[in-house]
């Protein structure tokens, strides 16, 4: 029984063996693709902050009242442009582009 006992610990020795751990590098590598991946997603999933939902707010405000459209059919419209349920919810990414739209609806 000893003899097993021996033979198991060196078995399982053998299989922590150092060339079998992943060495520093593929550490490092891994840990770079994480901090990519999650700074990707947070990147695209960040909301708009105060000032952009303000901003958002006045300029829809400001072209309902010089269009006579009213404030809730804007806001529609640029929750169906942008596939969100209310501008609130608009991803920081697309605010560029929500401004250029409502200044397009101004415009014609």
């Amino acid at each position: 029984m000893t003899g097993d006992v021996q033979a198991g610990a060196v078995s399982r020795n053998a299989e922590l063996d150092s060339s079998a751990l992943p060495s520093e590098d593929d550490h490092t590598v891994a840990s770079y693709e994480w901090m990519r991946r999650s700074s990707a997603l947070e990147e695209k999933d960040l909301s708009l902050n105060a000032n952009q939902r303000t901003s958002l707010s006045a300029m829809i405000a400001y072209i309902s009242t010089q269009s006579g459209q009213s404030e809730f059919r804007l806001e529609r419209k640029l929750s169906d442009r942008f596939n969100v349920p209310n501008p609130k919810c608009l991803p920081a990414n697309d605010y560029d582009e929500a401004i250029r739209y409502l200044a397009d609806i101004l415009s014609a």
